[in-house]
């Protein structure tokens, strides 16, 4: 996994998976609970996190690398590597080939999801996960769902600053 090379398995891993940027969805503005965008969320993200010793990794939609639909538009990989190019510590996965299911196995991780399926499937996998969109799922109170942008950070920095226990719960009991 070329991409995973580069973690420094010292220092905390925040993984943001990005959502389709132009699914439909997200033309109903509710479900842009604090950003304006699927791209202002993760620039926003990326901007409080590069302030901290830490790793990032955006792992990009597969659909959105697949679809040839949007070719007369920057992708989001592109949009992100223009916005941090100096960023040493981002780690962007554009490849829709990529195993989503390999970042579930890196140990120190804080997942973050905007509104998508794969907080069910980090919960099943016994990861948990801050939310900044509202979740068809929020309802479970599963996660992390913050109420606004400012408590969103704050979760963000609460987890920058503790020692999170991201190890398959299975993994715990051996």
């Amino acid at each position: 996994m070329k991409y995973l090379e580069r973690l420094n398995h010292n220092l905390r891993t925040f993984i943001i998976y990005a959502n389709h940027p132009v699914e439909t969805r997200y033309y109903d503005h509710e479900n842009h609970i604090f950003f304006e965008s699927i791209f202002w969320w993760i620039k926003e993200t990326i901007n409080f996190l590069k302030e901290y010793k830490c790793n990032i990794i955006v792992k990009l939609h597969p659909s959105e690398l697949l679809d040839k639909s949007i070719l007369n538009r920057d992708k989001l990989d592109v949009l992100i590597s223009k916005e941090f190019k100096k960023l040493n510590n981002l780690i962007i996965i554009n490849d829709a080939n990529f195993d989503t299911y390999a970042l579930f196995k890196i140990y120190n991780s804080c997942n973050i999801i905007y509104d998508s399926d794969i907080g069910l499937e980090l919960i099943l996998n016994n990861q948990n996960f801050i939310s900044c969109g509202y979740t068809m799922y929020k309802h479970l109170k599963i996660g992390i769902n913050p109420e606004n942008k400012q408590k969103y950070f704050y979760e963000i920095e609460k987890n920058l600053k503790s020692r999170i226990e991201s190890i398959n719960l299975t993994e715990k009991k051996l």
